[in-house]
């Protein structure tokens, strides 16, 4: 077991970012976990967005160096349409201003923009995504929305290494669980039957909800694998090696404490 040094990545902006962040930091300051979080990265400031400013202020209370370069406000600045546009200079200046922090890897957790080629190329970056491996991409909102247009049966989450291939790159952890039978039945039948809204907007909740519970396990019960050295983090920077990884499966540890 070797002590492991944690960049993390937040947008801050809703309750499960802050409980993905303050379950970690707890399992630290505990000593459940023998690692440390050496700076909190935000694309937003203070004042922009009232549940950032509130994780932030989690963030302070724990002394970790937070670094924050507004986003929005770069955009505004470069008068671009889009962000793909300035993406690469918006990472090179975020590069700048975490290059003085030595981290053995970092964690994308809740946050809001997409990684440029340079970043996951420099970087182990390891993303905390809410579905299982080979299910759908992009935000919380769009998995779920998927998973009910579809009828899927099973939901899941992943820790995978960030890649330039979005939500696919290479899956360290994972963890599948059933969104059928009791307390989920009802709602399929309305929505096969009718479409039911209602019934689309509760199964949305129960699924998000489902998800909130388990997202901190997964993550803590993975970077206690990595402090355990079970994956050779040099290893997991060459491609070669990382894309033959075989991940892990979660489903039968999910009960036991992280």
């Amino acid at each position: 077991m070797s002590h492991k040094k944690i960049g993390w990545f937040s947008s801050g902006g809703g309750s499960g970012s802050r409980g993905l962040f303050i379950e970690t930091a707890e399992a630290i300051s505990s000593g459940r976990i023998d690692a440390s979080i050496e700076f909190l990265f935000c694309n937003r400031e203070y004042g922009e967005d009232e549940n950032t400013d509130r994780f932030l202020n989690l963030v302070e209370t724990y002394k970790i160096p937070i670094i924050t370069i507004s986003s929005r406000k770069f955009r505004k600045l470069q008068n671009a349409k889009s962000f793909s546009e300035i993406r690469n200079m918006y990472d090179n200046l975020m590069l700048e201003k975490i290059n003085s922090f030595s981290v053995d890897f970092s964690v994308s957790a809740g946050y809001g923009l997409i990684f440029s080629d340079q970043v996951v190329e420099g970087m182990l970056v390891l993303n905390l995504h809410p579905a299982a491996p080979s299910g759908p991409v992009g935000t919380w909102q769009q998995v779920i929305n998927s998973l009910i247009e579809d009828r899927s049966e099973e939901h899941g989450l992943m820790v995978h290494i960030a890649t330039s291939d979005m939500d696919r790159g290479p899956v360290l952890t994972y963890l599948t669980f059933p969104i059928i039978g009791d307390g989920y039945d009802a709602l399929w039948v309305k929505i096969k039957e009718s479409n039911d809204e209602t019934a689309k907007e509760i199964l949305f909740d129960l699924i998000r909800n489902q998800g909130l519970i388990m997202e901190p396990v997964v993550l803590l019960k993975t970077i206690k694998i990595i402090t355990e050295d079970i994956f050779d983090l040099e290893l997991l920077r060459n491609e070669i090696h990382a894309n033959a990884l075989q991940p892990i499966c979660l489903n039968n540890q999910f009960t036991n404490n992280a």
